[in-house]
Order: C-alpha cells, then sequence, then structure tokens
C-alpha cells in the first residue's frame, strides 16, 4: 500500500532546518501599562543638536551608539567624549542595529547605577547627582522607550525600564532619553560613534544572544527563495514556459496575475503554460483528432495571436501596442528573453532589472478574450449550437 505525504509532513519537512530553539520570546506586553514611563525627548534637527552641544555641569550627559560592521555589531559609550565602553554585542546574525542602540542605553543605565552604588549614602547620592540624560542618535530607540510594544528587543527595553526605576528610586529624578542627530559635530555623539565603529574591528567571536524574529524570518525568506530556485532549475517539465519566460522564477508573475480577474488569469495561464483549449494540445492529450486550425495551419498559440487570417479583424489595437516588437510572444506574455539587439545589448535589458509591459499583456488578454477561443463557453457551442435566446 503506497503512503502518501500528508501536506502538513511537506511543511514540516521544508521548514525543519529553522531555529526556533534561541529564537526571541515576543510578549503581549513589554512593561506593565502601571509602570512610570521613561522620559524620553524628541526635538527637531537643530534645537536637538544645540542641546547636546551645551555643557550642563547640573547634569551627567552619556553618548551611546551602535554599529554594524563586519558581521558583528558594536556599541560604545562615553560621557562627553570620555569612553565609558566600548565592546561588542553579538552577530549581524543575531541581532540588527536597533538592537545594538537599545543595549548600549541598557549599558549606559546599568553604568549609571554602578556609579551610584559607589556612593556610600542616600544624602550624598542626593547631593552629587542632579539627574542623568541618555543621548541616543536611533529616534526608534527614543520611540520604542516612549511606547514598548510587541516588538524584538522587548528584553533589553525590560531592564532599561528596571535600571531607569532603580535610578529613579535613589536619586529623586528620572531617567532621560533624549534624541541627537548624527553627524552634526556632537562631539559626545561622535566619540560615541567611534567606539562603536572600534568595537566591530574586536578579534573575538560575537556572544550568542537570542535571534530577533524578524532576521530569522529575513534568513529562512532567503533559503527557502534559493531552495525553489534550485528546485525549479532541477525541474525538467515546463519547456515551453520556460521558452518564452526565461527570468522565472521571480515575483513579476505575481505582478501579471494578481491585479487581472479570474477569467484573464485563466486565459493568460494557458497561455503561459501552453496546456489550453487549442487543438496542438488538444490532439496531444487525444481530445482532438488533428492539430490544426479551421484555417489549416498549425493551431498553436503563436498562431492563434499572430497570424490566424480568421481574427485579423481583432488585432490592430494589440499591433499598436507592440510596434516593432510584433510577433514576439514573450513580450506579448508578460515574459524576459536573452534575445540581443544588433549593436549586442540585450533586448530586454538586464533580467534584475526588467519588468513585463504591462500594456502589452492587457492588450494579449483583451484580443484572446474576444476571440473566445481559450473559453469553455467557444467549445460548448462547437459542440451543442449557441444558446436559444433568453437563455445564457
Amino acid at each position: 500500500m503506497k503512503r502518501f505525504i500528508s501536506p502538513l509532513q511537506t511543511t514540516a519537512r521544508v521548514f525543519a532546518h529553522i531555529r526556533l530553539k534561541n529564537i526571541e520570546t515576543i510578549y503581549p506586553f513589554c512593561v506593565p501599562p502601571w509602570h512610570s514611563d521613561i522620559d524620553s525627548i524628541v526635538e527637531e534637527r537643530d534645537v536637538a543638536a544645540d542641546y547636546a552641544k551645551r555643557h550642563d555641569a547640573d547634569t551627567c550627559r552619556i553618548f551611546v551608539d551602535s554599529s554594524c560592521r563586519n558581521g558583528k555589531v558594536g556599541i560604545g559609550v562615553c560621557v562627553d567624549q570620555n569612553e565609558l565602553l566600548c565592546t561588542m554585542v553579538g552577530s549581524t546574525s543575531c541581532i540588527d542595529n536597533l538592537y545594538g542602540e537599545l543595549y548600549a542605553v541598557k549599558e549606559a543605565a546599568r553604568l549609571i547605577c554602578k556609579h551610584l552604588n559607589n556612593l556610600n549614602s542616600a544624602t550624598q547620592i542626593r547631593h552629587r547627582t542632579h539627574g542623568f540624560t541618555i543621548f541616543t542618535d536611533s529616534q526608534a530607540v527614543v520611540q520604542s522607550l516612549r511606547r514598548p510594544y510587541q516588538q524584538s528587543g522587548q528584553s533589553v527595553i525590560q531592564k532599561i525600564f528596571r535600571l531607569s526605576h532603580s535610578i529613579q528610586s535613589r536619586t529623586g529624578v528620572p531617567l532621560h532619553v533624549r534624541w541627537v542627530p548624527a553627524h552634526m559635530g556632537v562631539p559626545g555623539n561622535e566619540a560615541a560613534h567611534k567606539l562603536a565603529q572600534r568595537a566591530t574591528e574586536a578579534e573575538h567571536e560575537p556572544r550568542k544572544l537570542d535571534l530577533i524574529k524578524w532576521i530569522v524570518i529575513a534568513q529562512n525568506i532567503v533559503y527557502l527563495n534559493t531552495e525553489y530556485e534550485v528546485a525549479f532549475h532541477a525541474f525538467t517539465g515546463g519547456k515551453y514556459t520556460r521558452q518564452i519566460d526565461q527570468a522565472l522564477p521571480q515575483r513579476h508573475t505575481r505582478m501579471l496575475y494578481d491585479r487581472i480577474n479570474k477569467q484573464k488569469a485563466s486565459i493568460l495561464c494557458q497561455l503561459r503554460t501552453g496546456k489550453c483549449r487549442l487543438n496542438t494540445y488538444l490532439s496531444r492529450i487525444g481530445a482532438a483528432d488533428n492539430d490544426q486550425c479551421k484555417c489549416g495551419a498549425m493551431d498553436s498559440i503563436s498562431h492563434l495571436l499572430f497570424s490566424c487570417p480568421e481574427w485579423n479583424f481583432l488585432r490592430q489595437p494589440m499591433k499598436e501596442v507592440a510596434g516593432p516588437r510584433w510577433g514576439d510572444l514573450s513580450y506579448a506574455l508578460g515574459g524576459w528573453t536573452d534575445r540581443k539587439k544588433a549593436d549586442g545589448n540585450l533586448l530586454d535589458g538586464r533580467k534584475d532589472k526588467w519588468k513585463p509591459s504591462i500594456p502589452m499583456v492587457d492588450a494579449t488578454l483583451q484580443f484572446a478574450e474576444a476571440t473566445g477561443r481559450l473559453s469553455y463557453t467557444y467549445d460548448t457551442e462547437i459542440i451543442t449550437g449557441p444558446s436559444p435566446p433568453g437563455r445564457s
């Protein structure tokens, strides 16, 4: 007894390689609704830059930045221009720059707490600390701290909130996180940026962190597309379709089909696959006695579209759209060809930059629909005759 693989088993085999063990967990709520907010500020570019350049003796000003280079994510933390931290956070295969920026803010808050631990008493803490401001050039970080939601990096955001609560409970002053525009000549930001870049030049292996959800999705989309392309080229069927569209497999087919109704999609599918209600195909499957058209020529798709005399009166609109490429089956059906012009350049240009001619495809479908040759009703009328008046 032959066993068939169920759709669920097929899907499980396709996704068997996906790493789910170390993927991050995203909860419905990042922090409780009653949790005190972090004072997160985004101002106009010039105003924010001027504020960051301003010296304030009463506030501890910490600048943070993150950098993704050499397959690594590094962070830099400094007080004004004095280095506090320069370290590599992880690999770009696991985390992204936003995670690195959040991690840098978390490390800055941790260093503030460490500084407070070195002070002896609550009185000394209140006298020697007047406020802490962390500057980051990532608006996404400020927005994430202003309104945390179901997003990647929740674990780091939760730690930032815990550290912020600890700082406020000990000093009586809330932690401020402000946006500073990058590359605006702010000394602290430039210093943090250089530290972050230096961190990506470290020789040791990046630490292993939980995989960010969107990175896992992106990696597996690339993997599945690669596997599909390999399987497509290994498959020996569909020679006709491959001849008229040498750009397969690519996303342009969705552009062709998603924009048209069911009836036209059926016609386009018949024209692009060759499996249609023309005698060339019907005779091959034993549904017609021969492969000839009424005019005596071979009843092929190319014949129907370009040369059958029965439909000459319908072809003029299609000829006007096609112009010098009249008779090009690939062009008419939204395919890419590797044929070249007289000057040696590709007729359709580079495959990765090419897009099908939608007006040409529309004109082809309009013609094919007008002939009725590819519709079920055309075959029915041949066998039973046209429907009587008043009946559909």
